[in-house]
């Protein structure tokens, strides 16, 4: 049961939803027959990885080919009608949140937030209320395991519940490419590392990207993350609870990546460590347009060092560890640092 001290973060999300209800119902009139009948270009990219892995970075970058549309964080945050109010609301929203008294910073990653800055299609299916979304799992703590569990690993969800949440999600990547004037999607939301098969069923043809990173830097970025969600919980939830939720999460979505990743084509995948990006971005790039068979690598190059000379490596977090913490994310995740050849951080 939610405590009463919540009561007006609830009230907030209701009052959003009031709003936007008029003019998603106007979407629908004016706009519906256009989303029914958007066609994707081409199947989309998704790039995987748990959270906190480089999933961010590697999105902003690949982003500066032309090519690629997305889904920006006014699109997100306001997913019932962004067809309809893009254009009257988002400079207008984006114009409170800089204003001085209040600079609106990202809570995740503590920088300017920014509507054109890319979001996630998880965050969004909150956002938008539907009630299968996994990212309710954040918001009620104390069931997500049953909500994550239920919309990513899709584990006791009947079928008409798995119809339901792939309606919702190619409704989704239809109004996002109508957004975009049909670019081909490159789109990035963690909790789809486990659900390759789901994502094949609508994209035969999907190329996907998957980022790993040091296990003891995801854990404590991931330590960090769960606390910035605590402004938005509905639920109590303590630390230690938290962090068993992130040891079972990391290890079941790599699980299931592990075993669905075989349903691929060589041409459909490329898997990269963050710290393989970072030392060499160029070349990870080439390699990856090159083995997914993405065309237009030569229009982007020049952008792609242009970025990257302003943004690589910048805002990275630096931790401090406890042998205590060491010890505890080796023993519960040993499988993961086995395969991957990780160490401790600095070794």
């Amino acid at each position: 049961m939610t405590s009463a001290k919540y009561l007006t973060s609830i009230l907030i999300y209701y009052i959003k939803f009031s709003f936007f209800e008029p003019f998603r119902i106007a979407e629908r009139i004016f706009l519906g027959r256009k989303i029914r009948n958007a066609k994707l270009s081409r199947d989309p990219v998704f790039i995987l990885g748990y959270y906190r892995s480089g999933t961010t970075h590697l999105q902003e970058v690949m982003l500066q080919d032309p090519q690629f549309g997305y889904l920006n964080f006014y699109q997100c945050y306001f997913c019932a009608a962004f067809n309809l109010t893009e254009k009257w609301f988002k400079n207008l929203f984006q114009w409170i949140l800089d204003l001085p008294f209040i600079a609106f910073r990202h809570p995740a990653h503590n920088i300017p937030f920014k509507f054109y800055l890319p979001g996630e299609e998880d965050v969004s299916m909150v956002a938008s209320g539907f009630r299968f979304a996994s990212n309710w799992g954040q918001l009620y703590p104390r069931k997500f395991r049953e909500i994550f569990g239920k919309t990513v690993f899709f584990d006791n969800c009947p079928p008409e519940e798995k119809d339901l949440f792939r309606r919702e999600m190619m409704d989704l990547f239809r109004r996002v490419s109508l957004a975009n004037d049909g670019k081909p999607l490159l789109l990035k939301s963690p909790p789809q590392t486990a659900r390759i098969q789901f994502l094949l069923e609508m994209f035969p043809n999907a190329k996907f990207l998957f980022i790993r990173r040091n296990p003891h830097l995801v854990f404590k970025s991931n330590r960090k993350l769960w606390k910035t969600f605590k402004i938005h919980q509905l639920q109590d939830f303590s630390d230690a609870e938290a962090d068993e939720e992130i040891f079972w999460s990391y290890e079941k979505c790599h699980e299931y990546y592990e075993e669905q990743k075989k349903l691929l084509r060589s041409d459909q995948l490329f898997e990269l460590s963050y710290e393989e990006f970072m030392k060499d971005p160029m070349g990870h790039l080439g390699r990856i347009y090159s083995t997914l068979e993405i065309p237009g690598y030569a229009v982007a190059e020049p952008r792609f060092r242009d970025y990257l000379a302003k943004k690589h490596g910048q805002n990275i977090d630096r931790y401090k560890y406890t042998e205590e913490e060491l010890k505890m994310v080796e023993t519960r995740w040993a499988k993961w640092f086995k395969l991957w050849g990780y160490g401790r951080p600095g070794v």
